[in-house]
């Protein structure tokens, strides 16, 4: 991490008054690291205040604080600004937590709120909440979203970006925003609908080959992508090798924490009928054209 950002917010508040200091630390989780942020009315109750009062507080002392911030730490805004510049000028706000300053999110968050050009989207039904320095970020961020969404379903897999080209009334209006060859990353990155499995392949967020949510979904995928027939006991090993390609994409971790064994393999296998029992132990894919029993270029 380059900066101390739990110091430099130290020193923003040092000399604000007690109780304008205690409000801002609250309001923002800085009281110590990974705190929780407090709302404008649980703040008011420790004080006798409205909510609306104790916001006047935060945003005349955040006008203070900001004046200080942008004379002092004038390094730290245009660090931000590079590194959003790099991912093509906004990055998922989670993601950006984590690249800057993992276990500082309140921080970072904190001084973001204070530098000028940085704009927070909230997450919505569409978007994950997302940072930018270009306010024409969401729109031509949903353009390119949209086209690539079409393009999935064109071909109905998963995959590489390197491998989608971006139409040109698109293009166009985005290298006028600043793009790079983060830009389409950046805007799939943001999106509910489309998430990065694995071999950073994208597809559609309720595809079983981007998103496996449960143990048959997980073995499917293997025998999708090792296109063999497979012994049971195989399985869990090149779950846990797959799980390894994922690591980037906290969306997805969630279903791949916990470690699948054998028999749990062993028993979905025998209860779905896409997977087919053609061995001692040994399974294929019904759709490869196998029968129960039948054992064929094994």
């Amino acid at each position: 991490m380059k900066y101390s950002y739990q110091i430099i917010c130290q020193d923003l508040l040092k000399d604000s008054p007690e109780r304008v200091k205690n409000i801002i630390e609250r309001r923002f989780g800085l009281t110590k690291q990974n705190s929780k942020q407090e709302t404008l009315e649980s703040i008011g109750q420790t004080y006798g205040l409205t909510r609306e009062r104790v916001r006047q507080i935060q945003d005349v002392a955040l006008v203070r604080i900001r004046e200080k911030a942008e004379l002092k730490y004038s390094d730290v805004f245009n660090y931000f600004i590079d590194y959003i510049k790099k991912q093509g000028g906004f990055r998922r706000e989670d993601l950006l937590f984590n690249e800057l300053g993992k276990n500082y999110e309140n921080n970072i968050f904190f001084l973001m709120i204070l530098g000028e050009p940085f704009e927070r989207l909230r997450e919505n039904k569409d978007f994950y909440s997302f940072w930018t320095i270009n306010k024409n970020s969401s729109d031509y961020a949903k353009k390119t979203i949209n086209s690539f969404v079409s393009y999935l379903k064109k071909g109905e897999k998963p995959e590489p970006i390197k491998n989608f080209q971006l139409p040109s009334s698109i293009l166009i209006k985005v290298r006028k925003s600043g793009w790079n060859k983060e830009w389409i990353k950046s805007s799939l990155e943001i999106s509910k609908y489309i998430l990065k499995g694995v071999d950073n392949l994208y597809g559609l967020g309720d595809w079983i080959e981007t998103n496996p949510k449960t143990v048959r979904d997980k073995v499917y995928l293997v025998f999708k992508k090792q296109n063999k027939p497979l012994h049971f006991s195989q399985i869990p090993g090149i779950i846990e090798e797959l799980k390894t390609s994922i690591s980037e994409e906290p969306v997805l971790e969630r279903n791949w924490i916990k470690p699948i064994h054998p028999q749990t393999v062993h028993n979905e296998l025998i209860k779905d009928p896409r997977f087919v029992l053609i061995g001692r132990g040994l399974y294929v894919l019904k759709d490869w054209g196998y029968s129960p029993g039948m054992v064929k270029d094994v």
